[in-house]
């Protein structure tokens, strides 16, 4: 990509980042576009001939967003997503097609324990929860498929990473996953999921939730990630992690993401940081010394 982005006093810096390769030119301006003012000079375009950047046009968060989708994109892989709700499934593809998103293979599915069972949402849109229906699928159930199931009919060897969000469903996720859960570190996927309390018992310590014991049980090493409910600018700072043993779970009924991984030096570099015996729950108005970052 031939493209120069001026950057206000680095002209010299932006000319240099003008020879680089479309892939390390897209990364540059990914982490400079926050801290600094971005316009472009002429148009960037991906490889395909696409514009991404027009000329003149200050880079804004969306921009930043569909430059960071066109560089995941490039990075390889695929992602697998099941979502059954078919207004967002619709949103989720629409918005694939806007980004030129192509490595996105999309389906409306449950991921479940079995591949028989057929459910349907209850609730409110994103809080909602899966339950037991009969009769064949339709606009109000879905059916459902198992991980393992899903890999094998789709010739998918092994997976980096499984993501689940889908309010207390994750146990029987996993529980449909077990032989991609059972492979050795280096070959297991890394596991990012929810836990809350409204689904999970924790009455005996977090640890000795079902959902814990069974990832511990395949070898997992898991923590809680620390995180606001709304947008804070945490640039600067490690992703903060409790480990799951060492988890403060006083208060009103809470949920919280996990990160569950074979290999604990995926989690050792400079971008993380270990602090035991906090709340996972960032709030500026509670206690600094559970719900305020360490670091």
């Amino acid at each position: 990509m031939g493209a120069v982005a001026k950057v206000d006093g680095l002209e010299q810096e932006a000319l240099a980042l003008a020879q680089r390769p479309n892939i390390h030119c897209i990364d540059q301006l990914i982490e400079a576009a926050p801290v600094r003012d971005l316009v472009a000079s002429e148009d960037i375009r991906d490889d395909k001939g696409r514009v991404l950047w027009t000329q003149g046009q200050p880079i804004t968060s969306e921009i930043r967003e569909r430059l960071m989708a066109r560089r995941l994109a490039q990075a390889g892989g695929t992602c697998h997503a099941f979502e059954p709700n078919a207004d967002q499934l619709g949103m989720l593809r629409n918005n694939a097609s806007l980004n030129h998103v192509e490595n996105i293979r999309s389906w409306r599915l449950g991921l479940w324990s079995d591949s028989t069972t057929q459910l349907r949402l209850v609730g409110h849109d994103s809080f909602a929860h899966a339950e037991h229906t009969d009769g064949h699928a339709d606009d109000d159930s879905f059916s459902t498929i198992t991980i393992d199931e899903y890999c094998a009919q789709q010739n998918v060897d092994k997976l980096g990473l499984i993501m689940l969000d889908i309010e207390g469903a994750e146990l029987n996720v996993f529980k449909g996953a077990a032989k991609q859960l059972a492979r050795p570190a280096g070959e297991a996927p890394n596991l990012v999921f929810e836990v809350h309390r409204h689904y999970v018992d924790w009455s005996a310590g977090l640890q000795n939730a079902e959902i814990i014991r069974m990832l511990t049980g395949f070898g997992y090493h898991v923590y809680a990630v620390r995180d606001f409910n709304s947008n804070v600018n945490m640039e600067g700072r490690p992703v903060e992690l409790v480990p799951v043993d060492q988890v403060y779970l006083e208060g009103p009924a809470h949920g919280f993401n996990m990160v569950a991984v074979k290999d604990p030096a995926l989690l050792a570099g400079k971008d993380f940081a270990v602090v035991p015996g906090v709340s996972p729950k960032l709030l500026w108005h509670r206690d600094p010394a559970l719900h305020h970052p360490v670091n």
